[in-house]
């Protein structure tokens, strides 16, 4: 993917030069994952991101000064920005107790590129303010689960069609021993989503569902991660209850059964009321499913 960027160094308050400098510096680290390209927009070329200080109220924009932020970018897509708050102390790398506009502006073009936060303490796109100041496997996993290529990770999954070929990969989400993951239509939209839970203690029972596009199969976004939904140890299974609920039922290793409704956007609910035997016997761990609502079927499975 080619995207194109402009700089409006006239409204930095660091010597002319430098926020251009900055800018070029970051997204060189992402166009190096090979998974997108940066270039600086032409003469009379409207840019797909726009970078430029701002100060309190901005616009439609989240008004500087009301909350911790620094800095924040703009939806996915064409007419993108990344805006920082002028009334903040800058310096290039963050010296002399300044914010870091490179390490800022990496960050903020994972968001750019549709990336959310993580609470990995060495990724970029982690929600640590002392952010590092290069690219984490996890960055790059991310990265290259929406938009494709990057080198293999233990617990890959990839969405595979009826014809044998792979669709897309969801980069190093589901290692082995670690978490389990099912399709399943949380949402009931017909479209399935990709259910991924931690099975070990540490993970603290987190589930997070992966949507795919419709029509093709490709990661379109994630969502969650909802923490303390599923037991470790648990056997888990998926169904839909006699009104058309859809349920996460988890079977704790005493026998005790833990039900979890999803709502209207595929969301786990707080338990749901309690379900018949027959019921949560019904339950399932499937993985296959039509994760792009075209009618065919998709599986998916670890690499």
């Amino acid at each position: 993917m080619d995207v194109t960027f402009g700089v409006e160094d006239a409204t930095s308050p660091l010597p002319a030069g430098t926020f251009e400098r900055v800018v070029q510096r970051a997204v060189a680290q992402w166009s190096a994952t090979g998974a997108v390209g940066f270039r600086k927009a032409a003469a009379g070329e409207r840019p797909d991101v726009t970078f430029g200080f701002r100060r309190g109220h901005h616009g439609a924009c989240e008004p500087f000064g009301t909350g911790a932020d620094v800095a924040h970018a703009g939806p996915v897509g064409p007419g993108s920005f990344v805006h920082y708050d002028l009334a903040r102390k800058w310096s290039e790398d963050g010296a002399d107790g300044a914010v870091s506009l490179f390490a800022t502006t990496l960050h903020e073009v994972g968001h750019v590129l549709g990336l959310g936060h993580v609470d990995t303490p060495d990724a970029v796109m982690g929600v640590d303010p002392e952010r590092p100041s290069s690219l984490s496997v996890h960055d790059r996993a991310g990265l290259h689960s929406l938009y494709g290529g990057g080198p293999d990770h233990p617990g890959d999954l990839a969405v595979v069609g009826t014809d044998g070929v792979v669709a897309c990969v969801v980069r190093g989400v589901a290692p082995a021993g670690r978490a389990e993951f099912a399709l399943f239509d949380a949402d009931g939209d017909g479209r399935h989503e990709l259910l991924v839970w931690r099975t070990d203690l540490s993970g603290h029972g987190e589930l997070v569902l992966f949507r795919f596009t419709s029509g093709r199969p490709l990661l379109e976004r994630s969502i969650g991660p909802f923490l303390g939904v599923v037991v470790p140890g648990a056997r888990v299974g998926f169904v839909r209850g006699p009104d058309g609920e859809r349920l996460l039922v988890a079977t704790a290793p005493n026998g005790v059964v833990m039900p979890r409704q999803f709502d209207r956007f595929g969301v786990p609910e707080l338990p749901a009321r309690p379900v018949e035997a027959g019921l949560a016997a019904r339950a399932a761990l499937v993985r296959e499913g039509d994760v792009d609502g075209d009618g065919r079927p998709e599986r998916v499975e670890r690499r």
